[in-house]
């Protein structure tokens, strides 16, 4: 059975309304939540998970989050938003990153919109992002 040989988390905002940050368009994103993480000898396996609350500002936008590894994308997940202005949504996701080589590794969510013409979206909170590395 795997034990736990390392845990992270961020958390930018714990609630609804604690944030106020715009979610810019491809090709330029912008950083939700970051962390590090130490991987062992024996580590083949990080979990990874994120909960983040976006409010429609212009139409219905599509919003990409991604989760990179060091400086490669790992994990995407497309939110195709059919909010009305000024609706919340919350958006959770998880992944399993595996083959992860032994060290320390830097993870980051990011987010942008990809079809940002007559579209916008605005991160309200909340946002967390956790992740653990087994072995």
């Amino acid at each position: 059975m795997p034990t736990v040989y390392d845990a992270a988390a961020s958390v930018p905002g714990a609630t609804n309304g604690s944030l106020s940050r715009s979610i810019p368009g491809t090709p330029t994103n912008i950083v939700l939540a970051e962390f590090g993480l130490a991987t062992g000898s024996s580590t083949n396996l990080v979990l990874l998970s994120a909960t983040v609350g976006v409010s429609a500002s212009l139409l219905a936008p599509d919003i990409l989050f991604s989760i990179i590894r060091d400086t490669g994308v790992i994990f995407t997940a497309l939110a195709q938003e059919s909010l009305t202005v000024i609706q919340n949504e919350t958006v959770s996701f998880s992944t399993a990153d595996t083959n992860v080589p032994a060290g320390y590794h830097a993870y980051q969510l990011v987010a942008t919109i990809t079809n940002p013409l007559l579209n916008a979206a605005n991160v309200v909170g909340p946002v967390t992002f956790t992740g653990l590395s087994l072995q």
